[in-house]
């Protein structure tokens, strides 16, 4: 059974939309998300991220023209920061550097547990969609410090993701947590076509994080057929 305070992190989806956000599938994608800290027993303790070595790793990455400087446009390939930027662009330049991103790390980790709860609903063509895999992959820079996790949404198109048993501390595994992390979210379903935008060539991206620096804000984000 969790424990401790619950946690929610603040959405900054509205805010990067009315700010020009890199993310155009904002217009026609959408997850309704809500993510907030596990604190079941066990699961405290500091994560083993390395900021400052993900944020190169990440500048490494997606680097296209050598600048050390990640612009919009190459932040497309790294929807886990992009769809994020307000939140790593101290400077609101609209590019990043390693520095802000490093920044950016140490701060959701500092307030966040090892495992998180996180959930999210998913809709399709304005219709809750049932019996989606929906799949939290670890941006690549953070190397083997986050798992992956994933679920199947319920009949109103909600799910609750995880990381497999295995993975959860002694007397945890019959919880369902995440990793506090950087994440691109993949929505596959065994029955209807799903446009690889939101799989193969994933445009979706999201932070789980512990903050509570602002109350719970649900956001909702609509997958389209077309």
């Amino acid at each position: 059974m969790n424990t401790g305070r619950r946690f929610f992190w603040p959405s900054q989806f509205v805010q990067l939309r009315s700010a020009g956000s890199l993310c155009a599938w904002q217009k026609t994608v959408a997850i309704l998300v809500g993510a907030g800290v596990g604190l079941a027993v066990g699961c405290s303790g500091k994560s083993s991220i390395n900021p400052a070595s993900a944020a190169r790793m990440a500048v490494e990455m997606h680097d296209t023209n050598g600048d050390e400087i990640l612009s919009a446009e190459e932040l497309k390939s790294c929807p886990g920061i992009g769809c994020e930027l307000a939140r790593y662009d101290t400077n609101t330049d609209g590019q990043l550097t390693a520095e802000e991103i490093a920044g950016r790390i140490d701060t959701f980790l500092d307030g966040s547990a090892r495992f998180m709860s996180f959930s999210c609903t998913v809709t399709l063509n304005g219709r809750p969609l049932q019996g989606a895999l929906v799949e939290l992959v670890p941006e690549d820079f953070l190397g083997t410090a986050v798992e992956p996790a994933q679920g199947t949404t319920t009949a109103n198109g909600s799910v609750e993701l995880s990381v497999s048993q295995d993975v959860l501390p002694p007397g945890n595994q019959s919880l369902k947590l995440v990793r506090p992390g950087i994440y691109q979210v993949r929505v596959t379903h065994p029955r209807l076509e799903i446009p690889p935008r939101y799989h193969a060539t994933t445009e979706l991206g999201c932070e789980v994080s512990g903050e509570a620096s602002n109350p719970a804000f649900p956001l909702r984000f609509e997958l389209t057929s077309r």
